[in-house]
């Protein structure tokens, strides 16, 4: 837990009395365990499409995994203060792991320890955490020449030698696409040079992908086909 405040994900100080700070312009009171994440999605429907042009042109695929995206995602600078309270045995771990940074900020309320921290960090499963990478994410791509499409903001195209360059992502998933395999190379360094921070960027190159759980399998010519066999199978063993 310590790792986190080193790493600005979160302030404690700036909360040690345990009281939200009335400076807020607007505040979000969020439960550690009631917090739920907005998800931003690629609409399966333009998914299908794209596979349809992939296989018409020929195209090369590559799909990443981009780690650790939400540590890398500062809340914006809008004077807006996102807090989120802890409570319970989530308490009695931070201050275990770190007493000399979470030990003084620790407060009681009706005989329950707690502790409010101002979020630096758009962290996982907060409520606004997901829109916040979101708009980093497409603030980057658009700077590298990208542009969104209008029916769906998770999908972007980029004319590249002529030819277009696609991209379509689930938070931290991208899967992208370009008739010159250099193209999607390229791209891979500059998604490493920009979110390969904290871990390494993954891509999976060739003609079997898994993505968002599902597998495309592009090994015969001129088709695709779309499954979800192994989650189907892990489901049905899971319940025996």
């Amino acid at each position: 837990m310590g790792e986190l405040e080193q790493l600005g994900c979160w302030l404690t100080r700036a909360c040690q009395t345990g009281k939200l700070p009335i400076s807020c312009t607007t505040l979000w009171c969020i439960h550690w365990w009631m917090a739920f994440p907005w998800s931003n999605s690629t609409d399966w429907t333009f998914h299908h499409l794209d596979t349809g042009g992939q296989l018409k042109y020929n195209t090369n695929v590559m799909s990443e995994d981009v780690p650790n995206t939400f540590i890398q995602t500062p809340m914006p600078d809008d004077n807006k203060k996102v807090i989120m309270k802890i409570s319970g045995v989530l308490v009695h771990l931070m201050v275990e792991q770190a007493p000399e940074i979470y030990g003084p900020c620790v407060t009681h309320e009706k005989d329950k320890k707690v502790m409010c921290v101002a979020l630096l960090k758009a962290l996982h499963r907060m409520l606004v955490s997901s829109l916040v990478l979101y708009n980093k994410f497409k603030k980057d791509l658009e700077g590298c020449g990208f542009v969104f499409n209008p029916c769906d903001p998770c999908v972007a195209n980029k004319m590249v030698n002529g030819k277009q360059h696609t991209t379509r992502f689930h938070v931290d998933d991208p899967m992208c696409s370009h008739v010159d395999p250099e193209v999607n190379t390229k791209f891979l360094k500059w998604l490493k040079s920009k979110w390969g921070t904290y871990g390494e960027v993954k891509a999976t190159r060739g003609k079997l992908h898994e993505h968002l759980g599902i597998q495309f399998d592009y090994s015969k010519p001129g088709h695709v086909v779309i499954g979800m066999t192994k989650h189907m199978k892990a489901m049905v063993d899971d319940s025996q």
